[in-house]
């Protein structure tokens, strides 16, 4: 009989060594996952703001480039204006000096 408690003794302390492996086991398994969870988060986070940055500054070329053709569009709109001026003042002169003529004659 004490032999049997003594045996039965025996394999419920190796039953609870097995549990507590596995338990030890399964808790640096969980600590594992949540550590690769933990670098997915931040590496995700970095992508996030990194497309959030490059978005910003896409913004901003835009910005200038939107800028630059208003000023060459404004550029042109008074280059063809002294133009159109000029050539207003060309042609009176043109007519002036046609009308001298044709007095002189």
């Amino acid at each position: 009989m004490k032999e049997r408690f003594r045996r039965e003794r025996e394999r419920n302390r190796f039953r609870r060594k097995r549990e507590k492996q596995i338990e030890e086991k399964e808790r640096v398994t969980d600590s594992k996952e949540r550590e690769r969870n933990r670098f997915r988060r931040k590496r995700e986070k970095q992508i996030e703001e990194k497309e959030r940055v490059t978005d910003s500054k896409e913004r901003e070329r835009n910005r200038f480039r939107r800028k630059r053709e208003k000023q060459i569009e404004e550029k042109e709109r008074v280059t063809d204006s002294k133009e159109r001026e000029r050539n207003r003042f060309r042609r009176k002169r043109e007519k002036q000096i046609q009308k001298k003529e044709r007095e002189t004659d």
